[in-house]
Order: structure tokens, then sequence, then C-alpha cells
């Protein structure tokens, strides 16, 4: 009996000195105000989760509001370990990231953010090896992308017809310059964190995005009338990324937490948007903003383009040295199908959306 409590004795000390060897710390930068959903939908339930699954082996610290990293540093942030992870927006890289930009350039097939991230993500996992090799050359183990709601377009000045649309200058970068321009519009390359200045300013007329921007970046304060496109979407990135030097520190069971956590974080990014867009559009209507539908002409313009668009994405990849745009881009409309379908069966709620890209995407996520 002595010896057998000396044994448990041993490994018990065993197994706690190999927890404590296997502690860490996931620093994760991100560049939204801590109440956008990206943040408290998304990243904060993530890393809660992560904990959690780890058996508290891994501590997590979300730096938000662009303290460490911000919408064009966070790539290289991850490869120099300024942090361990953050939110990166693909359009924002097009050179950097050429073969991701193949879908995220896709953003006027976008509109249900639900099917856009699920389609985005299995193309990157599963369709896309290329894509995978473009992460780790900067560092980064890719995990998961996102998708935000459909976009509509924000304006300083009333907007409601089509002719009014033309010749104001809207924030659009990536593939929504090219939804700019089949609305006659012209198109201004500027970041999300630099958009509150420039329509302040008279920089831009107008941006394209989801109502949600109304209240996270107080674009009501400066912006009061509102065109209900819901076309379009950002997509294509990574949510959920970890250095690779990270990456290989973890056991096994820590990277089984790493992407356990996945679907949920997806999920509830997607699902707090959606929630987001509605309140948000409420709270500016009772400060003045103006919200319309977008007449018929405006709406075809944009399908139109949307169908054509596929075609110039490649061409634009093919430019860019991407050698299999073709290939990715016919993965991705594949998967954006697909996914329409599984959504309108299972992604009516959080807890269903969920448990789809777990079955379908996370179940079969490489670990190697």
């Amino acid at each position: 009996m002595k010896d057998f409590l000396a044994i448990s004795s041993m490994a018990a000390m065993l197994v706690a000195s190999g927890a404590a060897i296997a502690q860490t710390e996931i620093v994760y930068g991100s560049y939204s105000p801590p109440s956008a959903s990206l943040n408290s939908a998304g990243l904060v339930p993530y890393l809660e989760k992560v904990e959690e699954l780890s058996e508290g082996t891994i501590q997590t610290q979300l730096i938000a509001g662009g303290a460490l990293v911000g919408t064009k540093t966070t790539l290289p942030g991850i490869r120099d370990g300024i942090v361990d992870g953050g939110m990166v927006v693909a359009l924002y890289y097009p050179t950097d990231l050429p073969v991701n930009n193949t879908i995220t350039g896709l953003v006027a097939l976008g509109g249900d953010g639900r099917v856009d991230a699920a389609a985005s993500i299995e193309t990157t996992l599963f369709d896309c090896p290329t894509c995978i090799e473009e992460w780790e050359k900067w560092n980064a183990k890719y995990i998961s992308g996102y998708s935000t709601t459909g976009y509509s377009l924000i304006c300083v000045e009333p907007a409601s017809s089509l002719q009014d649309l033309a010749g104001r200058k809207v924030r659009a970068p990536g593939g929504f310059g090219r939804m700019a321009d089949a609305l006659n519009m012209v198109p201004v390359n500027l970041t999300i964190t630099e958009t509150y200045e420039g329509l302040q300013r008279g920089q831009v007329d107008c941006t394209f995005g989801p109502p949600g921007w109304l209240r996270n970046f107080s674009f009501s304060d400066v912006a009061k009338h509102v065109m209900l496109t819901q076309t379009g979407s950002t997509f294509g990135g990574s949510l959920l990324n970890l250095r690779l030097d990270k990456w290989s520190e973890l056991t096994d069971s820590q990277k089984k937490a790493v992407i356990d956590a996945a679907p949920a974080a997806v999920a509830g990014y997607v699902l707090g948007y959606m929630a987001e867009d509605e309140t948000a559009l409420e709270e500016a209507k009772q400060k003045g903003v103006t919200a319309v539908e977008a007449p018929d002409d405006v709406m075809e313009m944009l399908r139109q383009h949307g169908m054509a668009d596929v075609e110039t994405v490649v061409k634009l990849s093919e430019e860019r040295g991407v050698e299999n745009a073709e290939e990715i881009a016919a993965a991705f409309v594949k998967n954006h199908e697909k996914w329409q379908k599984i959504v309108a069966e299972r992604g009516a709620t959080q807890d269903g959306y969920e448990a789809a890209l777990r079955d379908e995407i996370f179940s079969r996520f490489p670990m190697d």
C-alpha cells in the first residue's frame, strides 16, 4: 500500500510538473474597440473557451483598440512576435497575401456573413494549400477566417437613387472599389480606422460598411444617411491564428483546445455582427440617421457586377503571380453554394451554425 501511495504521489508530481512546463500565454491583438462584436462576441468568448478547454494550461490576454497592432500592422506584428495572434484583414495586404486575396477579392458574392465565413474558411483550409503556405511565410498558423455582414452605403448626404450616388467619393478598399465603379462612384482606399476622419473632413462622401459601424466606429456622428444594399462583405482573411513559433510550443491537447474553440468564435462573431447591425441601426435612427432600402436599379447593378466580377478577380490574381487563381475562385464559388444550403437548414441559431461549422470544417482540421 505504501509503495502504491508513493508511486501515485510521484505520478501526481510528474503530472503537476508537466502541467507547469506546458503552461503558456497567448497575447492576442485587435484593432477594433473593445465593445465591437469582433471582440465582445468573437475573440473574448474564444479566448475564454481556449483557457477552459486547455484546463488552464493556456492563459490569454486580449489587447484591443489598436494598442499593439492596427489594421496594417497586425501581419508583421505576428511575424515579429509583437503579438501571438490577431485578426488579419487580407484586403489590406494585397501584395503580401496575393493568394489569399483571390478569396478576399470575391467580395461582390457576399451578403450573408454565415455563408461567406464558412465558404472562405473551408476554401482556405482544404482547397488552397498555397493559401496556407502564404500564411506560414508570415510565421502564422491559420486557424479560421471570418466575415462581416452584408455592406450598405453610409453617407454624409442623403442618397436614395442611383443618380444620387454617381460621382460620390466612397471608401471602398479592394474589391469594393469595383463595386463602387459599377455604381459610378469614385473609390477611395482608406482603412476602417481612417474612415471617420475621412467622412468628417470630406475626403469621402460615403463608406461601404455594415450598419453596425454606425455605433462601433461612431459613424452616426458624421454620416446621417444609409442606403441598405446589404451586398458584399469582407471575408477571406484570418480571424484566428497563432505565430508558428507559439503553435509549435503547444502540446497536442493544447492545440486541440485552440481548434475546438474556433467554431464558437466564428459563430459568435458572425451572429453577433448580425444582431449588432439591427441594434446599431435602431440606435442611429434615434440620433437622426435615416435609412432607405436600395432601389431596384442599384440592386440590379450590384447583382450583375457580382456575376461578372469572378472573372475579373481571377485575372487580377494571375497578374499578381497567383498561378492557381481560377481553381481557388471555383472552389470558393462551389463552397459558397454548399453553405447557402447548410445555413438555410442549420444556420438560424448560433448553436446550429456552430455545430455545422464543427461538423463540416473543424472536425477535420489539419493538426500538423
